[in-house]
C-alpha cells in the first residue's frame, strides 16, 4: 500500500510563515520558538483582535512540555515490520506477530477508525509524527484544553519514541482509546499499537523480553522482569536471565550475615534521642556473646551504618542508563 499523509493545512502554514508586525506578536512568537513550557494562560487576556491569530500560532508552533522523546528502553526493542513476503522464512515469533495483527485488522473498531480518519490509504511510518501533530492542532482548535489521555508513537526501528497529552473529545483521544484497547490484549506496547492503527505495520511480539525496573527509591528495590513464552525451555530462560543479569551486576553479590542484617535494622530504628553508645549497650544485652561488641562504640557505629547502606544501595548493582 502506498502511504498517504494527513491534511497539509496550507493556510495555517502560510500564516505562520509571516513574521508578526507588532511587538506583542513578535515576543510571543519568539517565546513559542524557544520555550518548552508554553501554556494557554500566556496568551489569555491579550488584545481581542489578535486572539484568533495567537491561538492558531499557539496551536501550530507550541512545543508542549509533556512531549517526551526517549531512547530505546532496556531489554528487547519493540519493533515493527511489514506483512510477510511469500519467500520470507517465517519463524514462530514472526508467525504469531503476523497472525495477531491480521486478527486485529479485522476488528470493526480498527476498520472504522481507518476509514473515517485516514481515508482509503494508510500512512507511511515516516508520516506518523507529522500527522499526529497536525491532528493535535485541529483537535486543539475544537477544544483548547488539556485532556487526560496520552498518545504514544515510535519510529519503525524503535529508535525514537514520543508521547503527547491530547485534547479531550478529538480524533487523537479516540485514537488513544483505541490504542489502549488493542495494546494489552495483543501483547503490544502502546507505541506499537499506534503505528499499527495508522500504518498497518505489524508489531513484533517477542517470545521473550527481559528488563530491570527503574525509578525506585533505593537500588535494592530494582527487579529483573522476564516475560517468556511458556514454550521456551528452561535452558533458554536461564540464558535470557543470565544475559540481563550480567548487564546490571558489576561484581558477585556478597550475602550479608544475620549479624549485619540485624545491625542494619537496629541502625534504622535508632531514635535521635538515643546515642550510639546506648544502642550498643542495648545490643549487647540481647545478643549472644559471639555477636556482642566489646570494642569502642566507633566500630559498632561503622558496622551498623555500612550494613544499612549495603542493604539499600548494594555496590554490586550497575546504574541503568535510563534511570
Amino acid at each position: 500500500m502506498h502511504p498517504q499523509g494527513g491534511s497539509e493545512g496550507h493556510g495555517d502554514r502560510e500564516a505562520l510563515g509571516e513574521e508578526p508586525t507588532d511587538d506583542l506578536l513578535r515576543q510571543i512568537l519568539d517565546h513559542l520558538r524557544d520555550s518548552t513550557a508554553v501554556t494557554d494562560a500566556e496568551i489569555r487576556g491579550e488584545d481581542a483582535r489578535n486572539e484568533k491569530r495567537l491561538r492558531n500560532l499557539f496551536a501550530q508552533q507550541r512545543s508542549r512540555p509533556h512531549v517526551e522523546t526517549d531512547q530505546t528502553p532496556t531489554g528487547s526493542p519493540v519493533l515493527m515490520t511489514g506483512r510477510p513476503h511469500p519467500d520470507d522464512v517465517i519463524d514462530r515469533e514472526s508467525a504469531i506477530s503476523y497472525l495477531v495483527a491480521i486478527e486485529a485488522s479485522d476488528l470493526p473498531v480498527v476498520q472504522n477508525f481507518r476509514t473515517t480518519h485516514l481515508g482509503e490509504e494508510l500512512l507511511g511510518a515516516e508520516e506518523v509524527g507529522s500527522w499526529i501533530r497536525e491532528q493535535d492542532a485541529r483537535d486543539w482548535e475544537q477544544c483548547p484544553e488539556e485532556g487526560t489521555m496520552d498518545i504514544c508513537w515510535q519510529t519503525r526501528d524503535a529508535s525514537h519514541f514520543s508521547k503527547l497529552r491530547v485534547p479531550p473529545g478529538g480524533v487523537l483521544e479516540e485514537l488513544a482509546v483505541l490504542v489502549e484497547s488493542l495494546a494489552w490484549p495483543n501483547g503490544w506496547e502502546r507505541s506499537q499499537a499506534t503505528l499499527f492503527v495508522l500504518t498497518g505495520l505489524t508489531p513484533v511480539i517477542r517470545l521473550s523480553r527481559a528488563d530491570i525496573t527503574t525509578g525506585k527509591a533505593f537500588p535494592a528495590l530494582r527487579r529483573i522482569v522476564l516475560e517468556v513464552d511458556p514454550a521456551l525451555t528452561p535452558a533458554e530462560i536461564e540464558s535470557l536471565y543470565r544475559s540481563i543479569r550480567n548487564r546490571y551486576i558489576r561484581a558477585r553479590p556478597r550475602a550479608l550475615s544475620a549479624k549485619h542484617i540485624a545491625l542494619a535494622v537496629a541502625a534504622a530504628r535508632k531514635p535521635d534521642s538515643v546515642t550510639w553508645e546506648e544502642l550498643k549497650q542495648d545490643w549487647n544485652k540481647v545478643m549472644p556473646r559471639d555477636l556482642r561488641y566489646l570494642r569502642p562504640t566507633k566500630q559498632f557505629t561503622r558496622d551498623a551504618t555500612r550494613a544499612r547502606q549495603r542493604l539499600l544501595k548494594p555496590s554490586y548493582l550497575k546504574e541503568p542508563k535510563d534511570s
